[in-house]
């Protein structure tokens, strides 16, 4: 075998920096396919970041030489929310077209995570029998991961206060994420939202760039205030004005000064009618229209949506194909899942900052006598700092909950921020005390909502699965 007599990674680096090109890209994919194994095998984790790391030694070039077996390129799709349902969205819908494609369905989404994704898929010579990656990327990482893989196209979704103490202010992150837009052939942007519109001027002049938007209906329109992230001309920065909002900063807006305004969109979804676990939207586009019942709940599924069938679009999939899919769709982990646990049904909903923590429960508000289980915690996946619990809208869930159980390293945070929103809550210092306070309180044919952060989701998904046939996150 090739890698006999190589015991250490220090010798099989040092084999590999002499190798040839090939030999060091099968070499690579071996070892990065046998931490997968071993990672999975041992019950330590999916094995979807580690093996990455592993073959990016071995072969820093592995990502880019991966993706060019891509003869359709790869389309990264970033921003702060939605990036996990939106490449599913768009994987569903390319599933259904009979395009072959693959991507990092476990939501790993950093340099490393890229890098797993790819070495999975590949043979251990390097071919990967797909024509498209569709991949999700964390927006800090982006300009690496672009420049590290060969990039068709980048979709910006949207850009919200999350992980301040590591991504820092909105402004900042969006020049990141604009210097990794020069390159690719096509760019899709949020038109709603004015600093991710407004991202065009870093489009090289023969690129393709489509817009999309939200509309709702006067019955869909979000009730009470809610924080406004980005609200301020980007080129100017006199205050926005707008002539109707869907949330927070996103909506219809001009300058005061005519500096800049929203740009029309290639692709629309209104909302036409919410429910707890689906929505009815219509998609317009090019003069076609078409109705569909999504899955999923939430105007920020709506735009996650809009997003999918934009990309879909300009892959050749019809609108029609784009309806149809979206009908069928399965929520991501951890996105609206729904798990029996004990005979009990529980939906799972992330939550990480607050547009997305008030996303949630004014979609889920109208759950009357439902308990709720928040999980908050700090790690470094999350954020460490938890200050921005004080500006989502629990104030909506007065009067509304049977019960509110906390949990997570930050209970004790959440529950203070509870009590100034007129809600008594219940702190449980286990997880599994926490999951069993919960099921204890769901009513007969009644339904338990947990909001949690992204490795609090990850954790309850784990203990569940202990317990039930749930599958693992990264399958």
């Amino acid at each position: 075998m090739v890698l006999t007599g190589l015991s250490s990674p220090g010798a099989l680096r040092k084999w590999c920096s002499g190798s040839t090109g090939k030999w060091r890209l099968s070499a690579a994919i071996v070892a990065g396919k046998s931490t997968m194994w071993l990672s999975r095998a041992a019950g330590r984790g999916g094995g979807t970041a580690l093996p990455g790391l592993v073959a990016q030694t071995l072969d820093p070039d592995v990502s880019d030489r991966l993706s060019r077996g891509l003869t359709g390129g790869s389309i990264l799709i970033t921003g702060t929310n939605g990036k996990t349902t939106t490449a599913g969205l768009v994987r569903a819908i390319l599933r259904d077209a009979g395009i072959e494609h693959i991507g990092n369905q476990s939501g790993s989404n950093l340099s490393r995570g890229i890098a797993s994704c790819l070495v999975e898929a590949a043979g251990c010579d390097g071919h990967i029998q797909a024509e498209i990656g569709v991949l999700e990327v964390d927006e800090a990482a982006l300009p690496t991961v672009s420049k590290g893989i060969s990039t068709r196209a980048i979709a910006v979704l949207n850009l919200f206060r999350d992980q301040l103490d590591r991504h820092g202010e909105i402004d900042a992150l969006a020049l990141i994420i604009g210097s990794s837009l020069s390159g690719p052939q096509s760019i899709y942007l949020n038109a709603d939202d004015p600093l991710i519109a407004s991202m065009s001027q870093y489009a090289s002049e023969t690129a393709r760039v489509r817009y999309f938007g939200v509309d709702l209906v006067d019955s869909c329109r979000p009730v009470g205030a809610q924080p406004a992230d980005s609200n301020r001309c980007p080129l100017c920065h006199a205050p926005l004005e707008y002539s109707r909002t869907t949330f927070s900063h996103l909506g219809d807006y001009r300058c005061p000064s005519g500096d800049f305004r929203r740009p029309e969109a290639d692709v629309t979804v209104t909302v036409l009618h919410l429910d707890l676990e689906t929505m009815t939207i219509r998609l317009d586009s090019a003069n076609e229209s078409f109705e569909a019942v999504l899955p999923l709940s939430g105007i920020h599924n709506a735009y996650n949506a809009a997003a999918a069938a934009t990309i879909a679009l300009d892959l050749g999939v019809s609108l029609g194909e784009v309806a149809s899919s979206l009908e069928k769709v399965v929520p991501s982990f951890g996105r609206g899942e729904n798990l029996t646990v004990d005979g009990k049904e529980i939906r799972l909903l992330l939550a990480k900052n607050p547009a997305s923590f008030t996303q949630v429960i004014h979609t889920i508000g109208s759950a009357r006598d439902s308990p709720w289980l928040f999980l908050i915690n700090d790690n470094s996946a999350d954020g460490r700092d938890v200050s921005w619990l004080w500006d989502v809208g629990f104030e909506e869930l007065q009067g509304k909950t049977a019960k509110v159980i906390t949990g997570g390293t930050r209970r004790l945070d959440l529950s203070v921020r509870l009590k100034y929103a007129g809600l008594d809550s219940e702190p449980v210092r286990s997880l599994r005390g926490a999951l069993g306070a919960l099921l204890e309180s769901i009513p007969e044919g009644g339904t338990g909502y947990v909001v949690a952060t992204y490795t609090a989701m990850l954790q309850l998904r784990k203990l569940i699965g202990r317990r039930t046939r749930t599958k693992d996150f990264w399958r």
